[in-house]
């Protein structure tokens, strides 16, 4: 932002060329941009967070070779830090190796007496050869830990003098380790990454305060110590602290590392029973503790082993999101750093801030550089900060004023962000992707020591309307492809996709929603549906965004120029730990089209315009899996967030209306696919005429909450590509909205609806809607919305205009049944909703005399409805209404009674349509059979989707065409299998298939496929 009566200064983030004289008889003006342009253009590698071992390897080695090269200014030291972090990640893949895979647990199992007798038989079983392999490693490893003592001591700058030659000894000692011919297996492991250095603000120089302060409780410095990292973290923190230690004289040192959640290995075990023996202090090592579980899960393993509470010692920083994580444990057992003191927090210092960006500044021919004290951007960085609804993983970030002044003694202000993206090469994917899409986003400053700083754009409010539709379709597309044009990686290839994905939470999301199909066996089930979904194959690997749904982008203006939108947090989000760390852009354009909400046109010119731009040809065969990913992702988050105590209540119906459009749109884009599968045939234009009319229920008939969300199974969609082929009628009768009615209808090529219990129809012949409510019950409605509204806790779906659906959200549940649930698949498909207390809804309806309206709760919801409309009064109405649109005379609705209906329901507000239909029917599991049975409905054999594939063959058996009754699903079989291959999508269909078979069909199968195997393992 520009404020001020000067000509704007050349744009912020324009490289200056080489450095000059600022005037006579002064020192040169460093012209910090280009150095940092140069710097950082050498490390295209680091937009890639998760490098293999062995190219972690060879980029380690090139980084040690320019140590002798590079100034000795900020970029020795970044070079230095660079080759630390390299070599500790090498170490953590190392570790990983040794220990090796075992039994997955839940933790709370995991605790109980006998779990380590079945671990340990589990991995005799499963890693006898590995073993043999990680012995003969561990020499190595020790060699690389030898090394890593030498030089982070030079390195981070331990020893206030350090000789040249003693780095460079220390340096080539390291390189040595590196040349190493390691096993092909662990030199194709992804490295893992650090979660302090890459989203929580930490750095190397506060893990040296940390091991200081840890000396300073440890007077005895004969004591024996061993250290106990907690992995990940752990293994970037031990060596750092080894070598402080040692650095202040203990010289009995010995480290492990462990991951408390899998339970020491062979070789960790020993270590940590020998050093108990010798009356060792246990330092227990970890990043910032969240809940703290972990540690005290290390703690526990610790005391088993043999270390009494009096010799442990816990380390961790302090994230001032949880400050009060060590109070469990006693105080004198804890060293912590807390926020305050941590580095970057001094970095961000007014005076350390103006001393930065002077060097910027400077070279751009300002005299002064001045940081300015304002209410009004400590009101824009307090915004700023809130923005994260998940204060454990905010980055540390701040807005200042700058007062530039120029020769001339005229001054300039501008708004700079600065704000923290990681340490040493974990950040400079931030400054890469800002330089390369300048075009779409805040123009960049600078990087330096991990903060990023940046021009501060607000909204242009002089635009006097906000962007249109084919603006935000059409720059998001650019920007999209924009990423693939400059932020490709190279690691594309099956194998790198396998051992990438224990990093890949997005996918792992992903397979644990669809491999519900396969009910209570899901678990054994993943890596089958890990292996259909590798056919997937992504030609342009990109650094994608991974944050395209919420308010990411703005209308600004930057510089003279006219407003236009710019990405805001673009930078850290695709990859990194506990992010996505998916490669492909199709997943960016699928959140554009949840976002958005795009029409199938919108969508169509959004695709088309990225794949012009981009090359990527084949995006419409991987968009489907992306957009089922998009769904959860965004659904999960919102619920997540909907608990966040940062949250008012405008701020949890905010993430509630999010949760309900992924939710929608995941039912919608599954019925799209589902339809495109469905037999086509055409619509009569009057079909009502002839009758039957079908009247089809959707939950529980056509779907069910397989993936926990709404979708059809391979036999219903079998049963209406039957139904459909004898030209019926086919309507919906539902509890669902209008907007899903009409969805519904244009996914699967079908007549129209009743939606809303009968309080509104959908004619999809004619394109018009007809609402069948009185004015009063309406308004009764609505005075029962708005009160509902204003009681915190209790949310709405907003699609529901002529009814009410309304819940509250479950907290997960804790204890060893949730726990088993959780890691084994078997949670059933709970979405977190739950209804209102019966007691309040009675209130409710007393307090605001509501005789027209009546509720009931369902699973997972409360629906109020009108007493005067159900669905047998809607089924008549509709039949009604299009017989009178097929003769054109609207008051013939009486004639229509000679038309035969067939209704087919699940559940006590179907019996309403079962009484009026000329011939009713259920699949097995209706839970009202004898009301239904009264009321003249046939009941299937089978339950579910099966049981309606049932129903339509016998329908088709009374109704069908001349010729055609009782005709055979297996040619509708082939059509499927036709539409499915076309469509390349396999996978889908094989799990719409899974998800009609039986559980013990699953386990049988399970059970014949040895890979089901290593889902028990971890």
């Amino acid at each position: 932002m520009l404020t001020g009566d000067r000509a704007p200064a050349p744009a912020i983030g324009t490289p200056r060329g080489e450095d000059k004289q600022a005037g006579p008889g002064r020192k040169p003006v460093i012209d910090a941009r280009r150095q940092e342009d140069d710097f950082y253009a050498g490390h295209d590698w680091c937009l890639d967070p998760f490098p293999t071992v062995a190219r972690a390897q060879a980029q380690c080695r090139r980084e040690i070779e320019r140590l002798d090269r590079a100034p000795a200014d900020w970029r020795s030291d970044e070079i230095a830090i660079n080759v630390v972090l390299l070599a500790c990640a090498i170490a953590h893949a190392t570790e990983e190796f040794v220990r090796g895979s075992t039994l997955r647990l839940p933790r709370k199992l995991a605790s109980r007496p006998g779990a380590r007798l079945v671990r340990t038989g589990a991995e005799f079983l499963f890693g006898l050869g590995h073993r043999r392999q990680a012995r003969r490693l561990l020499s190595w490893y020790q060699g690389l830990q030898e090394a890593l003592d030498r030089f982070i001591g030079p390195a981070l700058g331990l020893s206030p003098v350090v000789a040249p030659a003693e780095r460079a000894a220390a340096a080539q000692a390291l390189m040595r380790q590196m040349a190493a011919p390691l096993p092909p297996k662990l030199l194709a492991t992804p490295i893992g990454i650090p979660s302090p250095f890459r989203r929580q603000d930490l750095t190397t120089h506060d893990v040296v305060a940390l091991g200081r302060k840890l000396a300073a409780s440890i007077a005895d410095r004969e004591q024996k110590l061993i250290l106990v990292g907690l992995r990940t973290s752990g293994s970037y923190f031990v060596p750092i602290l080894r070598a402080v230690l040692a650095k202040e004289g203990y010289a009995a040192l010995t480290s492990v590392t462990i991951q408390p959640d899998k339970g020491p290995g062979a070789w960790e075990r020993s270590s940590l029973e020998a050093a108990a023996a010798q009356g060792a202090v246990a330092v227990i090592i970890d990043d910032s503790p969240h809940t703290a579980g972990t540690i005290h899960l290390a703690v526990a393993l610790c005391q088993r082993l043999g270390f009494s509470p009096d010799t442990m010692k816990v380390v961790a920083p302090t994230h001032p999101a949880r400050r009060q994580w060590a109070d469990a444990l006693p105080a004198a057992n804890v060293v912590t750093l807390l926020p305050e003191v941590w580095h970057k927090h001094r970095l961000l210092e007014a005076d350390a801030v103006q001393a930065r960006l002077a060097d910027y500044f400077l070279a751009d021919g300002f005299d002064q550089v001045r940081v300015v004290p304002s209410e009004r951007v400590d009101a824009i960085t307090d915004k700023a900060r809130r923005t994260s609804l998940d204060p454990r993983t905010a980055r540390l970030k701040c807005v200042y004023e700058v007062a530039l002044r120029g020769a001339d003694g005229l001054e300039l202000r501008r708004l700079v962000l600065a704000k923290s993206v990681g340490w040493g090469w974990l950040g400079y994917h931030a400054f890469l992707s800002g330089r390369r899409l300048a075009r779409f986003v805040p123009p960049i400053i600078g990087l330096r020591d991990g903060i990023l700083f940046s021009e501060w754009v607000e909204p242009d409010d002089s635009v006097t309307s906000p962007p249109g539709r084919i603006e935000r379709i059409d720059t998001a597309a650019d920007y999209i492809a924009a990423r693939v044009a400059s932020l490709r990686l190279d690691h594309a290839g099956a194998g790198r996709r396998d051992e990438l994905f224990r990093h890949q939470d997005g996918l792992k999301m992903l397979e644990e929603g669809l491999a519900k199909a396969y009910g209570p066996v899901r678990m054994l089930m993943r890596p089958r549906v890990r292996a259909d979904l590798n056919v997937l194959r992504n030609p342009v690997p990109t650094l994608i965004d991974g944050r395209l749904v919420g308010r990411k982008w703005i209308a600004g203006r930057v510089g003279p120029g006219p407003s236009r939108l710019l990405k805001t947090d673009y930078e850290h989000h695709g990859m990194g730990k506990g992010e996505l760390n998916l490669d492909d852009p199709a997943f960016d354009l699928a959140e554009t089209i949840l976002d958005l909400d795009l029409s199938q046109d919108e969508e169509t010119r959004l695709l088309t315009r990225y794949s012009e731009q981009s090359g990527d040809a084949g995006i419409g065969d991987r968009l489907f899996a992306h957009k089922l990913l998009a769904g959860f992702w965004t659904m999960a988050a919102a619920r997540k967030s909907i608990f966040s105590s940062a949250l008012d209540q405008a701020g949890q119906r905010a993430q509630h209306d999010t949760f309900m459009k992924a939710w929608h749109f995941l039912a919608v884009e599954a019925a799209r696919a589902c339809g495109a599968l469905c037999a086509a045939s055409p619509l009569p234009r009057h079909a009502a005429s002839r009758g039957p009319m079908v009247a089809l229920d959707v939950d529980g008939v056509i779907d069910r909450r397989t993936f926990g969300f709404p979708c059809a199974t391979a036999a219903s969609i079998e049963a209406l590509s039957l139904l459909k082929a004898q030209g019926m009628t086919i309507i919906l009768d539902t509890a669902r909205s209008l907007a899903e009615v009409q969805a519904y209808c244009a996914a699967y090529g079908l007549a129209g609806g009743v939606a809303e219990h009968g309080a509104v129809l959908w004619d999809a012949m004619e394109g018009r809607e007809k609402v069948c409510i009185a004015e009063t019950a309406h308004e009764q409605l609505e005075r029962l919305r708005s009160r509902l509204r204003s009681i915190p806790g209790v949310f709405l779906d907003n699609r529901h205009q002529y009814s009410i659906k309304a819940f509250a959200y479950r907290e997960s549940k804790a204890g060893l049944l949730a726990s088993l649930r959780s890691a084994w698949g078997s949670g059933g498909d709970d979405v977190g909703h739950a209804p209102l207390p019966t007691l309040l809804m009675n209130a409710l309806f007393q307090e605001l005399k509501l005789d027209q309206l009546a509720y009931h709760h369902t699973s997972i919801d409360t629906a109020v409805v009108v007493k005067a409309c159900d669905k047998g009064t809607g089924l008549l109405a509709m039949r009604d209404w299009l017989a009178a649109s097929a003769t054109g005379d609207q008051a013939a609705g009486g004639d229509s009674a000679h038309i035969e209906t067939v209704a087919v329901g699940d559940s006590e507000p179907d019996i309403a349509m079962f009484r009026v239909a000329t011939h009713s029917f259920a699949p097995a599991h209706i839970g009202c059979a004898r009301e239904a049975r009264l009321a003249g409905c046939r009941i299937a054999q089978a339950p579910t989707q099966r049981g309606f594939l049932e129903i339509a063959k016998e329908i088709t058996r009374i109704y069908g065409k001349a010729g055609e009754r009782g005709v055979n699903s297996s040619g509708v079989q082939s059509t499927l299998a036709a539409r499915n291959a076309a469509a390349e999508q396999g996978w889908w269909l094989g799990l719409l298939r899974a998800a009609d078979r039986s559980s013990a069909s699953h386990m049988l199968r399970a059970l014949r496929r040895p890979s089901a195997l290593r889902a028990l393992l971890r």
